[in-house]
């Protein structure tokens, strides 16, 4: 199937777009899990999250000092 096929193979970056950005990351990880993407590049994409952490804190911090 060609959704499958497409996600399989752009997966990563629509899990690293949900890790940064304030879309629905519930909805990426539930594609991944359905397609069976690989657990080792699922985790190294999801790191991405705390990265956006980050990013907010550091916003936040410089608003406020």
């Amino acid at each position: 199937m060609k959704p499958i096929q497409n996600m399989q193979k752009w997966g990563g970056l629509l899990i690293a777009v949900g890790a940064l950005l304030p879309l629905p990351f519930a909805m990426a990880c539930l594609a991944a899990g359905m397609i069976r993407f690989s657990e080792r590049y699922f985790f190294l994409f999801a790191s991405l999250r705390f990265l956006r952490f980050v990013i907010y804190g550091y916003a936040i911090y410089s608003a406020l000092s």
